[in-house]
């Protein structure tokens, strides 16, 4: 059995026009979004073998921020630059590419990314990810290289509100 969770980067901060898209940091909304949803994966006992995220700012520090709260290292987050505007096949080979080793995941990207991956797998329509929702997807595998919309059941999809 192997869990991927795939979370959508924190509200991020658009105060100040000059910083570029890429270097935009989290509000403290964000930040506050963030531990509502690590305390709800902190209450089902969620224990992170890898975390992965875009580059992006706000995506490394919504991970960052997820990493506190769950006991994960913070030098082990694994930064991706092809999670940056990521296409669905993109991040599926990044999860294909990943070591058995790893059962349970954590991939913080972004939208339309996020919203894209989760209607790959969910039987209702979903409309919109918002800033920090949240996905967590079973597949009854055990090679992430097996990992496709055909044994991937989407279990909880969290957001903040």
């Amino acid at each position: 059995m192997k869990t991927l969770i795939f979370a959508r980067h924190a509200k991020s901060s658009w105060k100040d026009a000059s910083i570029s898209d890429l270097e935009r940091p989290l509000k403290e909304r964000g930040l506050n979004d963030v531990a509502l949803i690590a305390e709800v994966l902190e209450k089902l006992n969620v224990q992170i073998d890898l975390m992965v995220t875009s580059h992006a700012v706000r995506a490394f520090e919504t991970a960052k921020t997820f990493a506190s709260h769950l006991s994960y290292d913070l030098a082990a987050i694994d930064q991706k630059e092809r999670l940056y505007h990521a296409f669905y096949h993109d991040v599926l080979d990044i999860i294909q590419d990943l070591g058995d080793e790893n059962d349970t995941v954590m991939i913080i990207g972004h939208n339309p990314t996020a919203t894209n991956f989760a209607n790959k797998f969910s039987k209702e329509y979903i409309a919109n990810v918002p800033t920090s929702g949240t996905l967590l997807l079973e597949a009854d595998i055990n090679s992430w290289k097996d990992f496709s919309q055909y044994n991937v059941e989407l279990k909880h999809f969290w957001f903040p509100k």
